[in-house]
């Protein structure tokens, strides 16, 4: 998880870092830049559900996705386990599930029950599912993903009141995005990878 979070934090830190002017830095002002120049490579898209997301909406996603977990200085979304029987969890999330989420100090904390079957044991891509899918409810994302997490909220209200998987189009969502998380971060930098 460290190498997920500081990967993750140094993306996130590139991307913010790229905007403060050179000034503000102290570097030296650089003359114009030359026509040959390439863009942000943080602002390069790939495709969600059928819309543009660029790298830093999904880099900075994952980053909160995996704060949520870190005991960090400052006020940011953060966590709380409720262990559960595994009688009391949704047949949809027999593991993990976000149940919800309140506001401490202007920030989210959400709550995720944790199936005592677990023995407090999980996987990180289960852990970033519940958070990503928290974090999106709670509209810590940017513009783009919380466009796209609005409709797939509709289509989840679609499925009426009775649904087996009230959270099925959004949870798919947070998973896809996991994957997407995973598939960026892949240890082998030489395997080829396919993007969700």
């Amino acid at each position: 998880m460290r190498k997920y979070f500081a990967l993750a934090t140094a993306a996130v830190l590139l991307g913010w870092v790229s905007q403060i002017p050179r000034s503000a830095r102290g570097d030296a002002p650089s003359p114009a830049p030359a026509p040959t120049a390439t863009a942000d490579a943080l602002e390069k898209t790939i495709d969600i559900e059928g819309s543009p997301v660029t790298l830093r909406d999904i880099a900075e996603l994952m980053a909160e996705s995996m704060a949520v977990y870190l005991p960090l200085k400052g006020p940011h979304p953060t966590a709380v386990f409720v262990a559960k029987p595994q009688s009391a969890m949704p047949a949809s999330d027999p593991n993990l599930y976000y149940a919800g989420s309140e506001l401490k100090d202007g920030q989210p904390v959400l709550t995720i029950w944790a199936s005592r079957n677990l023995n407090g044991v999980t996987t990180l891509g289960s852990m970033q599912i519940v958070a990503v899918l928290g974090l999106l409810n709670d509209g810590k994302a940017s513009a783009a993903l919380r466009a796209i997490y609005a409709k797939q909220q509709a289509e989840d209200a679609a499925l009426g009141p009775n649904a087996a998987d009230p959270l099925k189009n959004r949870r798919d969502m947070a998973e896809s995005l996991a994957a997407t998380f995973d598939a960026i971060l892949s240890s082998d930098p030489s395997t080829p990878i396919k993007l969700p």
